[in-house]
C-alpha cells in the first residue's frame, strides 16, 4: 500500500536541536510512498514526517490533505496496551515506533494510522483528528494539530503494511468514548459545538453516504449544513454535515401537513370563519398563523377574505400575510376562540384538525410468494457470508418461511456451526423437531434445557426458581437443581429426568463441541463471549422487542432508603443517587456490570429485602419513581440495558425497526438493514379503526365483542384479546386457545382459522419512557407528561392514534404495538391460507382492508329503538 506524507530527507540518530528547520524541510517533502519503506525510514532510520499537506506555510492553516495519522504516547501507556485497545475497536495500526527518549523504565512511542484515500477536506481532517484524540486520551493532545511535526524514532516496533483505516471505522470507538463520564449527550453535544458539527437527534451529524437522504427528510436539516464527502475504495461514502455560520433573523421554510380545511371539520371557529361569520381581527391572525402550516391553508385564507369581506380587508392581510414567515402556529386560547373551553382541541387548530379518525396509506408494491421467499432466502445467505460484525437486520413476513430458509442454510454448510436462538421453549422445541424432520443428524442438534414450563421439574421447583430470578439471584438455579438432582438421581424411575438436571447443571460445558445448538432468546443472552467464538449466531424473533426490553424491575423507596444506610459498597451509592431524583422525573444511569451480586444471606439482612430485585441494580440504565398504580407506595421502577458481545448477529422477524436498533447498538455494533420484498396475503385481513379500544376504553365497549363474533359468523369464536378482558361475560368462551396480547408468539394452533383481535395493545408509559431515556429521547418535557390523540405518521402510513410528541418516544411506542399487533394477526398466516381476520383497533395493520365508520353506532341505535 502506498501512502501519502511529507518526509524529511535526512536522518537523525537523536533529538535534533533545530525542530523548525526539521519542519520546514519536512513540509517540502511531500510524496507517495510505500507504506513498509515509510515505516522503515522513520522507524528504524530517524526520518521525521508531517502527516499533512502544508501548502504556503508551516501553520495549521496551511494543511491540505492527509493520509496518514499519527499519536504520540509519551507517559503511562505500553505499546501493547495501545495495541491490544487497537485490536478491540477494530482499529489496525500500520505501523509503531520507539522515540528517541524511550527506556526500558519509561517507553514512549508512537502510532501511524494510514486512511484507505488521501482526504483533502481541511474540516474533515480536523474532525478525524479530534475524534483520534477522544478515541485515544492517552495520547499527547498536540496530536490533534493538523500541522504537528512528529521526529523518527530509534526502533520500528510494529509494521502492517496492508493496514488501511476507513473513516467509518472511527464511527463507533468515537462513540463508545463519548460514552466515558456521566453525560453521552453533553459530551457529544459539547464536542460538535467545539468543532461545528451538525448535531440530530443527540448523535454528530455525520456516517456512511446511504443514510445522508434521512436527513434530507427533515425540515430545514439539510438548510443548515455544508456537506463535506469522503470517497472510499473499499468502504461506502462517508459523510459529516458541517454546522453552517447562521445570521441572526435566518429562517427555514415551514414543514407543511396535509389536512383538510374546507367543508365541516374538526375546529368549530374555522367552520365559522368557512361559513362567512365575519371574526375580529385577532381571531384572523390567530387563524392565519396556523392555516399558512398547512398546504393550501394561506390561500383558503384569502379566498374566505375575498369572498366575505370587503376590498380593502382583503388587500390588507395579502399585503401584511408576507411578513408572517417566522410566525408558529398560535396555541388554542379563549383570548381568541369562544369555542375553547368546550373544544376537545389539541393544542393548535393545525394538530386539532389533525385529530380526524381518517387513515392515510401509501400505496406499496408487493411480490409473489416465491418472489419474497427467495429475498430472504439471497438475503441470509449474504448476512452468512459476509464478516462485518454487527446487527445484520431481515425482516421476514409472519409465515414467509424464516425457520425453513435458516434450515436451509444449515444443511448448505455442513462444516459450519450454528446457535440458533427463539423466543421460547415451545418454539425452540418445534425447530429442533424441523431440523430432525428435514434430515439433520440428531447427534449434531443440542437444545439447551430450561427449567420453565419443562416437566421433569416439578411446579413448585419451577417457582422457586422464577421467585430467585426475580430477585437477582440468577445463579440460585444451579444450586436449586442441584437438590432436587440428589434427591431423584438414585430413583430408576426418573433416569431421564436426572439426565435433564445432569445437563442443566453442567452449564455452558454441555455445549462444547455441539455443531448447532438451539436455546432461547433469554438463555442465548446468558452465553459469554467464548462460548459463541466460531458460531453464527441466527435469532428468530425480534429479540430487542420480545426479550430486551421486558427487563425492567421494581423496588420500593423504603427499600432504597435502608440499602442507602446500609453502607453496601456500589449498592448503596446508586440507592442515594436514585433517591435524590424527582417524582416522575426519568433519568440515565451508569451501569455497573462488574458489581458481584448480593448474596443470598446479604439480602436477608435487608428486612425489605423480599420481593424486590435489588442485584440487577447495578445493571441498571434508566429508572422513575412514582406512587405505586395500585398499592400508593413510591417506588422505583428501572429498566437493564443488555450487553451483548461485539460478533455478528443474524435477526430475523416481521417487526425489526431499524432506528430503534441503531439507537439501541449505537457507539456499540453497526447495524445493518437488508431490503425486503414482500408478498400480498392470501388470506384478508379486515380492520375497524373508529374506536381506539385501550383497556380503559373497551372497559366502556363491551359490545365490540359481540359485533367481532357477528362478523365471524360462529357461536365459539377465537377472539384475542387482553388477558384481563377475558374474563369479562360471555367472553370466555370466545377463547378457546387461551391466547391473549402477550402470549401470542408463534403460536400455530390457529393456522387457516378466521379470528378477531380487539384491542390496541397499550402498554403503561413507563415501559415507553425507560427505554427512549435510555436511548437519550427526552422524555420529561410538560407536553409529553400524558400520551394525548395525535395523529402519527409510521411505516408510511397517517392515523391518529393516543401518543406522545417526542419522536424517539412515539417510534418506541409505534414499534412495541406494531410488534403485538403483527404476531396477533399472524396466528391464523394468512400469508399463505385463504382465511379471515378481523381487527378492531386504532393501530392499523400491514395490508388490512380499513373500515373507518362508527361500527358500533348501528348497535346502540339499535338498542335504543329496541327500548323505544
Amino acid at each position: 500500500m502506498k501512502v501519502y506524507v511529507s518526509l524529511d530527507e535526512e536522518s537523525y540518530n537523536r533529538k535534533p536541536k533545530d525542530i523548525v528547520r526539521v519542519k520546514y524541510s519536512a513540509a517540502k517533502g511531500w510524496q507517495e510512498i510505500d507504506l513498509r519503506n515509510l515505516a522503515d525510514l522513520v522507524g528504524n532510520h530517524g526520518h521525521a514526517i508531517i502527516p499533512g499537506h502544508l501548502v504556503g506555510g508551516i501553520g495549521a492553516k496551511n494543511c491540505t490533505a492527509m493520509q496518514v495519522f499519527a499519536l504520540d504516547f509519551d507517559h503511562g501507556s505500553s505499546f501493547q496496551e495501545i495495541k491490544r485497545k487497537c485490536d478491540s475497536l477494530e482499529l489496525p495500526i500500520a505501523f509503531a515506533y520507539h522515540t528517541y527518549s524511550s527506556s526500558e523504565k519509561e517507553e514512549r512511542f508512537r502510532v501511524v494510522f494510514a486512511h484507505e484515500a488521501l482526504i483533502e477536506d481541511e474540516f474533515v481532517i480536523k474532525i478525524v483528528l479530534a475524534m483520534l484524540y477522544k478515541i485515544f486520551p492517552e495520547c499527547d493532545s498536540a496530536c490533534k494539530n493538523s500541522d504537528r511535526l512528529f521526529l523518527g524514532g530509534k526502533e520500528l516496533i510494529y509494521v502492517d503494511e496492508n493496514a488501511r483505516l476507513a473513516l467509518v471505522q472511527f464511527l463507533i470507538p468515537f462513540y463508545e468514548a463519548m460514552s466515558r463520564g456521566e453525560s453521552r449527550k453533553r459530551n457529544i453535544f459539547n464536542f460538535c459545538k467545539r468543532y461545528e458539527i451538525l448535531t440530530y437527534n443527540n448523535t454528530a451529524a455525520m456516517g456512511l453516504m446511504e443514510h445522508l437522504p434521512l436527513y434530507g427528510e427533515n425540515a430545514g436539516i439539510m438548510e443548515q449544513a455544508i456537506i463535506h464527502t469522503v470517497g472510499e475504495s473499499t468502504n461506502p461514502a462517508f459523510f459529516i454535515l458541517e454546522k453552517k455560520d447562521l445570521h441572526q433573523g435566518l429562517t427555514y421554510k415551514v414543514k407543511k401537513r396535509r389536512l383538510s380545511v374546507g367543508g365541516e371539520c374538526n375546529c368549530q371557529l374555522l367552520n365559522d370563519f368557512n361559513g362567512g361569520r365575519e371574526l375580529e381581527h385577532n381571531t384572523r391572525f390567530a387563524l392565519l398563523t396556523n392555516l399558512r402550516h398547512i398546504v393550501g391553508g394561506q390561500k383558503h385564507f384569502l379566498e374566505i377574505l375575498e369572498l366575505y369581506y370587503d376590498r380593502a380587508t382583503y388587500e390588507k392581510w395579502e399585503k401584511d400575510i408576507r411578513y408572517m414567515a417566522d410566525y408558529h402556529p398560535q396555541r388554542c386560547s379563549e383570548e381568541f376562540c369562544p369555542y375553547y373551553q368546550e373544544c376537545n382541541h389539541a393544542g393548535t387548530i393545525v394538530d386539532t384538525l389533525a385529530m380526524d379518525r381518517k387513515i392515510y396509506i401509501e400505496k406499496e408494491t408487493y411480490f409473489s410468494l416465491e418472489e419474497a421467499r427467495k429475498c430472504l432466502e439471497e438475503n441470509l445467505e449474504q448476512a452468512f457470508l459476509s464478516s462485518a460484525f454487527g446487527m445484520h437486520l431481515i425482516r421476514a413476513q409472519t409465515a414467509i418461511g424464516k425457520t425453513k430458509a435458516y434450515i436451509d442454510l444449515i444443511i448448505k454448510y455442513p462444516e459450519k456451526k450454528f446457535i440458533i436462538a427463539l423466543p421460547t421453549n415451545r418454539l425452540k422445541e418445534e425447530v429442533a423437531e424441523r431440523m430432525r424432520r428435514a434430515g439433520i443428524n440428531e447427534e449434531d442438534i443440542f437444545m439447551t434445557i430450561s427449567t420453565q414450563g419443562n416437566p421433569f421439574f416439578p411446579n413448585e421447583l419451577q417457582e422457586d426458581i422464577a421467585e430467585a430470578h426475580s430477585r437477582g439471584l440468577h445463579n440460585k438455579t444451579k444450586e436449586l437443581v442441584g437438590e432436587y438432582y440428589n434427591e431423584i438421581k438414585d430413583d430408576p424411575d426418573k433416569r431421564a429426568v436426572a439426565e435433564a438436571c445432569g445437563l442443566l447443571l453442567k452449564g455452558f460445558k454441555a455445549l462444547k463441541g455441539k455443531r448447532i445448538v438451539v436455546t432461547t432468546h433469554a438463555y442465548f443472552l446468558q452465553m459469554p463471549p467464548e462460548v459463541l467464538t466460531g458460531y453464527t449466531v441466527i435469532i428468530d424473533e425480534d429479540i430487542l422487542q420480545l426479550q430486551i426490553f421486558n427487563k425492567i424491575y421494581k423496588i420500593s423507596e423504603q427499600c432504597l432508603e435502608e440499602l442507602g444506610k446500609k453502607k453496601v459498597p456500589i449498592y448503596s451509592d446508586i440507592a442515594l443517587e436514585i433517591l435524590k431524583a424527582e417524582t416522575g422525573e426519568y433519568k440515565r444511569i451508569t451501569q455497573n456490570p462488574y458489581v458481584p451480586p448480593l448474596t443470598e444471606e446479604q439480602l436477608s439482612e435487608l428486612e425489605c429485602a423480599g420481593g424486590y430485585n435489588i442485584n440487577d441494580l447495578c445493571l441498571a440504565g434508566a429508572f422513575v419513581k412514582n406512587p405505586d398504580r395500585e398499592s400508593g407506595e413510591m417506588v422505583i421502577q428501572y429498566f437493564c440495558p443488555q450487553e451483548m458481545s461485539r460478533m455478528k448477529y443474524i435477526v430475523l422477524s416481521a417487526t425489526l425497526n431499524e432506528n430503534i436498533y441503531k439507537s439501541y447498538f449505537r457507539g456499540r455494533m453497526e447495524v445493518y438493514f437488508y431490503p425486503e420484498k414482500k408478498a400480498a396475503c392470501k388470506g384478508r385481513l379486515i380492520q375497524y379503526t373508529y374506536h381506539s379500544l385501550g383497556r380503559r376504553d373497551l372497559s366502556d365497549k363491551k359490545q365490540v365483542f359481540s359485533f367481532v363474533k357477528k362478523l365471524l359468523g360462529t357461536a365459539r369464536p377465537e377472539i384475542i384479546t387482553f388477558k384481563e378482558s377475558r374474563s369479562i361475560q360471555g367472553v370466555s368462551g370466545m377463547n378457546n386457545k387461551g391466547l391473549h396480547f402477550g402470549n401470542a408468539i408463534g403460536v400455530n394452533s390457529l393456522e387457516g382459522h378466521s379470528i378477531g383481535i380487539v384491542g390496541t395493545p397499550f402498554k403503561a408509559e413507563e415501559a415507553y419512557k425507560l427505554i427512549a431515556c435510555y436511548l437519550d429521547a427526552d422524555v420529561n418535557r410538560k407536553e409529553d407528561r400524558r400520551p394525548r390523540p395525535q395523529r402519527v405518521t409510521y411505516k408510511k402510513c397517517s392515523f391518529l392514534l393516543t401518543t406522545y410528541k417526542e419522536p424517539l418516544l412515539r417510534e418506541v411506542q409505534m414499534y412495541a404495538l406494531e410488534s403485538e399487533m403483527e404476531q396477533c394477526v399472524g396466528r391464523a398466516r394468512i400469508l399463505r391460507k385463504e382465511c379471515t381476520v378481523y381487527v378492531c383497533s386504532a393501530f392499523p395493520c400491514e395490508q388490512a382492508e380499513i373500515h373507518m365508520e362508527d361500527y358500533l353506532k348501528d348497535i346502540e341505535n339499535k338498542k335504543v329503538a329496541e327500548c323505544d
